[in-house]
Order: structure tokens, then sequence, then C-alpha cells
């Protein structure tokens, strides 16, 4: 994840445990760094929020955390060229609700058909 903004919001969003299977992939839910993460989400730009996030740090890399980040530099998304509405978010994670299908660019019937008899049973 690349920081756009200077908040690190952008990057505790994604350990949120209401976020499981949305932005927090890793479904991460510890209910004492939720509780933490409620407070800061209340708070303005200050040293009390910034400690709050040292804590949620804490209780994040502790030895006893299974927990260990790690960084994907390259993603492939693939889509047919009919799909319209495609654009992967780094957050979100649902996007297909937000796509369409362009039908004049779809290939004929005729050819579907001929793919499908031709495709392996599965």
């Amino acid at each position: 994840m690349l920081a756009t903004d200077p908040d690190a919001d952008t990057f505790y969003v994604v350990l949120y445990g209401p976020n499981k299977g949305q932005s927090n992939l890793s479904r991460f839910d510890l209910p004492a760094w939720n509780a933490l993460y409620d407070k800061a989400k209340m708070l303005s730009n200050s040293p009390e929020r910034d400690q709050l996030y040292r804590e949620m740090d804490k209780a994040l890399f502790s030895p006893t955390r299974r927990l260990r980040p790690i960084a994907h530099r390259i993603v492939t998304g693939l889509t047919q060229p009919w799909v319209i509405g495609y654009r992967r978010n780094q957050v979100m994670r649902e996007f297909w609700k937000y796509l369409d299908i362009d039908e004049s660019a779809l290939p004929s019937r005729r050819a579907r058909a001929g793919a499908a008899a031709a495709a392996p049973a599965r």
C-alpha cells in the first residue's frame, strides 16, 4: 500500500477487525487493538492519537502475534475487452459490483458456443 495521505489511518484501516473480508484481507481481529483504533478515529492529529498508534503498533508487532506484514510489489489483473469499469482499488476488494458488460464487444453467440464445445469437460 502506498501512502497518498500522511495520516496513519491509511495503514491501520486494513487491520481493523470489523473490516474483515473487505479491506482487512488478513482477517486480523484483536478486540483490544480494535478498541484503540476506535479511540484513535475519534481524535484529530495530536500527540494523544500518536500515542494510541504506538500502542496499536506494540499490540500488532508483539512476539506473541503471528501476523507478519509483507509487501507485494506486482499486482496482476486480467479482464476481457468487453468488461467495463475494471479498476483495482488498493483498499476495497469488492470492486466486482461496479463492473458491467459491453454486449456489443462480446464475441458472437456462435463463437462462444464453439469455444464451449471445444473446452475440456470439468
